[in-house]
């Protein structure tokens, strides 16, 4: 089988802190991932990622909520080969692609699952900021678990809900079994 890594990524700072949409500017606090194939969570503090490479080389798709606009450039600084190389899936994209618009990775799980994730990104920088580790790798797993159940439904049921403005739900279609391109990703890997 094989592997499907879901990730997010927490920051050290705002894009106010660092004077922009600068995401490889933000400094990583945590990166949580779900390995499908091991079925386990990790979570990898900053001096911790050399664990976390070698699984998202291994994996035949890396998935994510505005997994290729952020989490990537935030990861970016941090990996010695080409980030652009990694088979990437973007659930928010996917999702774009699919309404015309931008909803919260929260919208979408409280209508498709009915759950809720244990609260936003600023509350993540708080808790890094406040030195409460164990609180930011909690709300950031809860994410990662969220993700993948999402991907994880799209996937079976080819759609998924969402919120509109009014707070009803709107189901629409998603093809989450399309293929990712691979390309050539030089291993950090000891040989």
């Amino acid at each position: 089988m094989d592997d499907e890594l879901v990730l997010d990524v927490e920051t050290k700072k705002t894009f106010r802190d660092v004077g922009g949409n600068f995401p490889e500017k933000l400094g990583l606090s945590v990166v949580c991932a779900y390995s499908s194939k091991r079925d386990k969570y990790y979570s990898f503090l900053e001096q911790e990622l050399d664990g976390l490479w070698p699984l998202m080389e291994s994996a035949e798709r890396v998935i994510g909520y505005n997994i290729a606009n952020f989490d990537m450039n935030v990861l970016r600084p941090y990996y010695i080969g080409k980030m652009e190389h990694f088979p990437v899936f973007d659930l928010m994209l996917e999702i774009v692609n699919s309404i015309n618009f931008r909803p919260k990775l929260d919208s979408v799980a409280k209508a498709t699952l009915g759950v809720s994730k244990l609260g936003n990104g600023l509350d993540a920088i708080e808790y890094f900021s406040k030195g409460e580790i164990e609180k930011l790798k909690e709300y950031c797993l809860k994410d990662v678990e969220i993700t993948w159940k999402v991907y994880d439904y799209g996937r079976k049921n080819g759609k998924l809900l969402v919120l509109d403005l009014f707070g009803k739900p709107l189901e629409f279609k998603v093809d989450f079994n399309k293929k990712t391109e691979r390309k050539d990703i030089g291993l950090t890997l000891p040989f």
